[in-house]
């Protein structure tokens, strides 16, 4: 079996010697030397190209930090601007987008290769992606560099992209820098960023400096060879890969003469590596170190029988077994069995322990957690302590001594009047607020968005118990002006069976030309809906708590097909005597289809439903004496009254029911003139 060798040409730290031509070269100096770093340009020293910072972050001219003037490789000591790129993206969001991109024609040219100078601040993003493009359109993936870990500046980094295809001789080169969460970069880990050498933050700072774009003048004598792409590979620890295809030519060369290789930027991964087949059509068999998960890139190249090389690159991921288990909400003073799923399990060499903990020692005090099952069917069994309300973090794992998988799942122990709830979490913590689920998490139900967009987020701040993966539900695109009265928003449909005396509470949030009025609305048989509490909005982008009872109103109480809506108003509905259509929350009223309406934390509750039994009265004598009875399973009071229509009076009779053969029974003594009773249930 082959072993892999380092890929050399595109790992951090690692210079390939260079070609023999600059064709564009990037020092950020000021076309005419002024003495003053603060100033520069994007216009190239030598060649021609285009530079951009991308993805919002903000681009400015300084001396070079940690170091000044002479920190970087740029021989200009007394006017040595470098490029400061600020303001990226928040910990978990748009991954792969902000830096710096370039573009250069290398027609003429082939063995390109990017060469730069980089500095980062503590906490700016550990992992940086290199991409190209070979149309100016679509970006393409190539290798993850990593920062110092410090301040210190990391001179001549070398992307060398000499052997992909498409990228000599072209005019619509294009290369990118980008900062990458730790889990694209690795393979494993958080979908968030990692700071360099502190706590991430979108105030952390990239630092570029002489930015050459280099290569050879083109050798048409010789073609070169060809490969095909190559897929993304994810397999487990102690799993070899199937044969992976590609297909292979050279227009001098023929295929049974062609060379292979491969190269792994992550060679400690990887135990071996085995080419197979014949001819155009060959294969690549790679088998992990034992124990071992995470990333590499793979590059596999071709070589004829003039030594031009072409490659392509594709990432290999191997991955540890995982436990997956949905987050947990339920009933105070009740218990659940969950199953554990542990992914790829056969991925462990030994005999597996699995065990489950939590640091919440009043809610899940020892003995909550039991662990149950053998082999691969694993579960849980959660009883909380008696009486007790609130949340907590259950970590599962499951080791072999050798090989761990970890999971986690957040508890929420409920009341017990909780009839639906919803916190638009992942189902699965992902710690990611870009993620979740419309669904109820406790009770039978589910949301829809009643606009064109539906997505979440993480704006505000609410009462979610979960602050680590506190996904908010965000609605946009409402109605334009004066149009849609009442109908954009969202609605809720969930049961009641089993339940009386509903609440709805909620928590909303606006931005600035967000609707200042709102609408709830409910339902009893799913499609018409009525109008109930209408609210107004005075704080802009701030959660605030709501509430409407349904106590007493007929038809909500044991229902299947109840539903509420949540929906914006004009003024003039909202606001007897007022003229205006929609209003925006902001102080001067402004109103735009682009505000915005955040909710969290749905919940309704009720109590216990208890049936009403109908019941008839039945008026017999004994002697002067009337008796009036009914069944004693019907619940009700006997009101009595001496005349009947609008002039009544009715009031509860003063006599006490006696059970009787099952039949509540009133007696009224020698009762005089006309009397009128009836039970009011």
């Amino acid at each position: 079996m082959k072993k892999a060798a380092l890929l050399l040409t595109a790992v951090l730290g690692l210079v390939a010697s260079s070609p023999a031509t600059t064709i564009t070269l990037w020092n950020f100096n000021s076309s005419t030397s002024d003495t003053n770093p603060a100033t520069g340009t994007f216009t190239p020293a030598i060649g021609f190209g285009t530079l951009t910072n991308i993805g919002g972050t903000a681009g400015s001219f300084a001396t070079p930090a940690n170091g000044g003037q002479t920190a970087t490789s740029d021989p200009e000591t007394n006017d040595n601007s470098g490029l400061r790129l600020g303001t990226f993206p928040t910990s978990t969001a748009n991954n792969k987008t902000a830096g710096i991109q370039f573009f250069v024609s290398t027609v003429g040219y082939e063995g390109i290769q990017v060469v730069f100078d980089q500095e980062n601040s503590a906490t700016a993003s550990l992992y940086w992606r290199a991409q190209y493009t070979t149309n100016g359109t679509d970006w393409v993936d190539y290798t993850v560099l990593q920062a110092a870990g410090g301040t210190a500046w990391l001179k001549a980094r070398v992307v060398d992209l000499s052997t992909v295809p498409g990228i000599k001789n072209n005019p619509n080169f294009g290369f990118r820098y980008v900062s990458e969460w730790v889990s694209t970069a690795t393979g494993s880990g958080v979908s968030s960023y990692q700071g360099n050498s502190g706590t991430y933050g979108t105030a952390g700072t990239l630092w570029v400096d002489m930015v050459t774009v280099n290569g050879s003048p083109l050798n048409t004598g010789n073609n070169d060879p060809t490969i095909s792409a190559i897929s993304n590979q994810t397999i487990h620890a102690n799993q070899a890969t199937s044969p992976i295809g590609f297909i292979v030519g050279d227009v001098e060369t023929a295929a049974s003469n062609l060379v292979l290789s491969a190269e792994f930027s992550n060679p400690g991964l990887i135990s071996g590596f085995l080419f197979s087949g014949s001819g155009t059509n060959r294969f690549i068999t790679i088998t992990p170190v034992a124990n071992l998960s995470g990333s590499t890139m793979v590059t596999v190249g071709v070589t004829d029988e003039g030594l031009k090389k072409i490659t392509s690159s594709f990432s290999l991921t191997v991955l540890p077994p995982s436990i997956a288990i949905s987050n947990q909400t339920m009933r105070v003073n009740s218990s659940r069995t969950i199953a554990l799923d542990i992914a790829e399990y056969s991925s462990f060499l030994g005999a597996v322990t699995v065990s489950a903990s939590s640091v919440d020692g009043t809610l899940l005090p020892p003995g909550s957690l039991v662990v149950g099952g053998s082999g691969s069917n694993r579960n849980l069994t959660i009883t909380p302590a008696a009486n007790e309300l609130g949340y907590a973090i259950i970590t599962v794992s499951a080791t072999d001594g050798s090989l761990t998988a970890n999971g986690s799942v957040f508890l929420n122990v409920v009341a017990s009047n909780t009839v639906a709830l919803w916190n638009f979490n992942s189902p699965l913590r992902d710690f990611i607020t870009s993620t979740g689920t419309t669904n109820a998490i406790y009770g039978s139900g589910f949301a829809t968005p009643l606009v064109a967009d539906g997505t979440f987020g993480a704006n505000g701040t609410s009462s979610d118990l979960d602050g680590e993966d506190n996904s908010r539900w965000r609605l946009g695109t409402f109605p334009s002006q004066n149009t849609g009265n009442k109908t954009g928003g969202a609605e809720f449909r969930l049961s009641t069976v089993g339940f009386q005396d509903i609440e709805f509470t909620w928590e909303h949030y606006n931005s600035a030309s967000g609707s200042r009025y709102w609408r709830v609305q409910y339902s009893i048989d799913g499609v018409n809906f009525t109008d109930a509490l209408s609210y107004s909005n005075l704080v802009v982008t701030t959660f605030f708590p709501m509430t409407n009872s349904f106590m007493g109103v007929a038809g909500v109480a044991n229902n299947p097909n109840f539903a509420v809506r949540i929906v914006s108003e004009f003024e003039s509905t909202a606001v007897p005597g007022s003229t205006n259509g929609y209003v925006g929350v902001q102080a001067s009223g402004g109103y735009t289809t682009a505000g915005t309406l955040w909710l969290d934390t749905i919940k309704f509750t009720g109590n216990s439903y208890v049936a009403v039994t109908p019941a008839t009265l039945t008026v017999s004598h004994s002697g002067n004496d009337v008796l009036i009875s009914w069944p004693a399973s019907a619940v009700g009071t006997l009101y009595g009254s001496s005349s009947l229509g609008a002039s009544a009076n009715w009031q509860p009779v003063s006599e006490t029911p006696v059970v009787q053969a099952l039949e509540n029974v009133v007696t009224i003594v020698n009762p005089a003139g006309n009397k009128f009773y009836r039970l009011v249930q």
